[in-house]
């Protein structure tokens, strides 16, 4: 039985290698990784942190204990630390560039673009990984936020190492975490596009503004990394022979930090699936094996998808009452712990089915 990875980004590669590690080959798209020059971080939740474990590879991490949602425009505010489910932590922050290139430090089997047609035809499974394998089962065309995502590092002598923050102030929304470099933090700003603009200098007076607003002393030390933001989900995510997971599958706003998280999710469900079929003696391209993965992944991403959507939307509403309501429901839920805790235990990865 013989295995097909359509893609090279971090979930494509980390799927290959949890497959050779239970004994199970598969060979992996050629092709040049992205790089980020070591702006772009990523946010790891405790269930991914546990599945790339294995894997052993040796990068450091800033853990982050304790998150801090602000209204900006309110009062209403929520809080939320490890101590609330008796963790370590909640979440932690690497940089993009140093996970890939730890990845690819593993031996992978390679196949071209121009053999994808030839090998198809004979392989058990194809998995699609990638954006760009989006539609080979139908997927629906991306829906912008029409927003502009900017990332960037600062330095702040205001944040703690272990502490999140994320602002929803004037239809934009702007999280700062920590990253594994002392004094430095990884800032992710959702901005619309009408107002948006990725030139430095505008970037810097833009930061400076919102930095007196939220009392926090900046210092832009990077480049500005900036992307369109849109959000996609497939209806099918299998038939026969073939089968598509993270962002071939779906992609989601930025502000929970967990695009990253539902693909290692995926590839994990997937990846017991696959050794279940084995020891049954199922081909992997068989309808039940994958209908399994889906039936498993789908409904928990499309709900994942749609909280998302709702609090995005709630937040860029520039409606009185609306206002008055999410402030009250922040500050609601923060005094309810049970409530606290089904979120944080959703976010943290607990919750996969």
């Amino acid at each position: 039985m013989s295995i097909l990875i359509a893609g090279n980004g971090l979930v494509a590669k980390i799927l290959s290698i949890k497959l050779k590690q239970s004994g199970i080959s598969s060979q992996i798209l050629e092709g040049d990784s992205k790089h980020y020059h070591n702006i772009r971080t990523i946010t790891l939740n405790p269930a991914s942190i546990d599945f790339l474990k294995s894997l052993d590879l040796g990068i450091s991490k800033a853990e982050v204990q304790d998150i801090h949602v602000y209204d900006a425009e309110g009062s209403g505010r929520i809080s939320f630390s490890s101590d609330d489910i008796s963790e370590d932590y909640l979440a932690k922050v690497v940089f993009y560039d140093e996970l890939n290139n730890a990845l690819a430090r593993h031996n992978f089997n390679f196949f071209s673009k121009n053999d994808f047609e030839q090998n198809k035809k004979s392989t058990d499974l194809v998995i699609y990984c990638d954006s760009n394998q989006q539609n080979m089962l139908g997927v629906k065309e991306a829906q912008s936020y029409e927003q502009i995502g900017h990332t960037f590092l600062v330095s702040s002598n205001d944040l703690s190492d272990n502490s999140a923050k994320q602002y929803f102030y004037k239809n934009e929304i702007f999280a700062i975490m920590p990253t594994n470099k002392n004094n430095l933090f990884t800032v992710v700003w959702s901005i619309p596009k009408a107002h948006a603009s990725s030139d430095k200098e505008s970037v810097k007076r833009s930061l400076s503004k919102i930095s007196k607003k939220f009392n926090l002393k900046l210092e832009l030390e990077s480049e500005i990394v900036s992307f369109p933001l849109s959000h996609h989900h497939t209806k099918d995510y299998v038939k026969p022979g073939q089968c598509v997971l993270a962002d071939a599958a779906h992609s989601i706003h930025p502000l929970a930090g967990q695009g990253l998280n539902l693909g290692i999710a995926d590839a994990s469900v997937l990846l017991e699936e696959l050794v279940r079929a084995r020891n049954a003696n199922l081909s992997f391209g068989d309808i039940s094996v994958l209908k399994r993965y889906e039936i498993r992944r789908r409904t928990i991403n499309k709900s994942m998808l749609s909280g998302i959507n709702l609090l995005n939307g709630l937040f860029k509403a520039d409606n009185l009452y609306l206002r008055f309501v999410r402030n009250r429901g922040l500050s609601l839920v923060d005094n309810i712990p049970q409530l606290k805790k089904f979120f944080i235990k959703n976010a943290i990865g607990e919750i996969r089915f």
